[in-house]
C-alpha cells in the first residue's frame, strides 16, 4: 500500500472511531496489494462492537466525504463483533483472503 493510500485510510478509521467503537480496519484489494491503479476504489473491512442500518448509513456518508476529498471511490465491508463471532463468515473466502492479503491500521 502507497503511503497516499496509508494517509486516506488513516483519515477515515480516525473519522470512523471518532463515533464508534472500531475492532478491526484492514484495508484489501488492489490497494492493499499495490497492485492499483488510478481508477481503483478502495476495499475497507471494519468490524464494529455494534452494527445497525443507522451506523451503516453514518458510515457510508463518512466514507463518501473521505473519497471525495481525496477522489477516490470508498468500499466498505462492515460487521458487527457478532457476526464475526458467531456466524460461518470466518470461513468465506473473502473473510480468509481479508486475514491474509489485508493491511490492519
Amino acid at each position: 500500500m502507497n503511503i497516499n493510500d496509508k494517509l486516506i485510510a488513516s483519515e477515515l478509521k480516525k473519522r470512523v472511531q471518532e463515533r464508534f467503537n472500531v475492532l478491526d480496519f484492514r484495508v484489501f484489494g488492489s490497494r492493499a496489494r499495490g497492485s492499483s491503479t488510478h481508477e481503483s476504489d478502495m476495499d475497507i473491512y471494519i468490524v464494529l462492537d455494534e452494527l445497525n442500518d443507522t451506523i451503516e448509513s453514518i458510515i457510508s456518508d463518512i466514507a463518501w466525504e473521505v473519497g471525495f476529498k481525496h477522489d477516490i471511490v470508498i468500499f466498505t465491508l462492515l460487521y458487527s463483533k457478532d457476526e464475526i463471532g458467531t456466524g460461518p463468515y470466518k470461513e468465506s473466502p473473502i473473510y480468509l483472503n481479508i486475514m491474509k492479503e489485508g493491511i490492519a491500521l
